[in-house]
């Protein structure tokens, strides 16, 4: 009985720790999910006609980045 025990305690704990990960993730999340709102109605953002001039977009500004 004292190895259920333990074991359920341990089992707790994880339960505990993974809902505490969690709710930090979502804080993260719903974070992001305000700044790039906020860019969006600030006009802060990039639109492409395609996806190979967004490529060709993020390709240029890697090689900007790196080459820095």
């Amino acid at each position: 009985m004292p190895h259920r025990n333990a074991a359920l305690h341990e089992n707790g704990r994880r339960f505990e720790r993974r809902e505490s990960e969690d709710e930090l993730r979502l804080a993260a999340l719903r974070d992001a999910a305000k700044v790039g709102i906020a860019d969006i109605e600030n006009g802060n953002f990039r639109s492409f006609s395609s996806a190979e001039m967004c490529s060709q977009y993020l390709a240029t500004l890697t090689s900007e980045v790196i080459g820095a």
